[in-house]
């Protein structure tokens, strides 16, 4: 049976979904191999954690809610009709896959004939940057204050980032594309954007040292400086 699911998705959330897609087609394999069917209710269960990981994971599409009083009365057919809508949420992740290898491979073999451009982060460095990535997505899935598309736009932009990121990468324009954005965002949480404000000037500082580097900028050149938390009475 599927394990519940957290309010936020600290975690990869293409990794979750792709988790239990195969959880669905591993139980219908094994049903197919076995003599006796297996109870619709763990069907029902993978559907509807797929359904929500993908509402909180924020991906840009989304499953079918199901018809309980329909998949009750005619259980084969809903079964159908659940394995046809994860059959293309797995269409839609190869497919993303698919292009973002397709686009590294060609950047890969430009930078080894010496045609691209790139910054280089540090092997610390780019692993700092996925850990913040991850703690960023954790406290502003929590955040109340802002709309919800607003709050959504974030949390897409940072499943993007986390899917573009290597050690070498040809601009970091949606890196300080998300920074902009999320900056005017800890202007409406006062005191409570501490944490946040931490998090992402650590992100612009490691940024801002890779992109320095490559242009041949001094160390002690300064990066992007966030604003200061205002009070929220003020």
């Amino acid at each position: 049976m599927v394990k519940d699911l957290p309010r936020s998705m600290p975690l990869d959330p293409r990794k979750k979904v792709r988790e239990l897609c195969h959880e669905f087609g591993d139980m219908q394999t094994r049903e197919e191999a076995s003599s006796l069917p297996r109870p619709m209710n763990e069907y029902v269960a993978v559907y509807g954690a797929l359904e929500r990981a993908l509402e909180l994971g924020s991906l840009g599409y989304e499953l079918a809610p199901l018809n309980v009083k329909k998949a009750a009365r005619n259980p084969d057919s809903a079964r159908t009709g659940m394995r046809t809508a994860i059959q293309e949420v797995v269409a839609r992740l190869d497919e993303e896959d698919f292009a973002a290898t397709y686009e590294e491979s060609k950047t890969r073999v430009a930078r080894e004939f010496g045609q691209a451009f790139a910054y280089e982060f540090s092997v610390t460095g780019l692993k700092r940057v996925q850990e913040l990535i991850n703690e960023l997505r954790s406290e502003i899935s929590e955040v109340q204050v802002i709309s919800v598309k607003h709050r959504d736009r974030l949390l897409k932009r940072l499943e993007a980032l986390q899917g573009e990121l290597h050690r070498r990468v040809g601009n970091v324009d949606r890196l300080w594309g998300f920074l902009l954005d999320a900056g005017s965002m800890t202007r409406q949480l006062g005191e409570d954007a501490k944490p946040l404000v931490d998090r992402l000037r650590e992100l612009a500082e490691i940024v801002w040292r890779s992109q320095s580097e490559a242009l041949g900028l001094p160390p002690s050149a300064s990066p992007l400086r966030l604003p200061e938390p205002k009070d929220k009475e003020e």
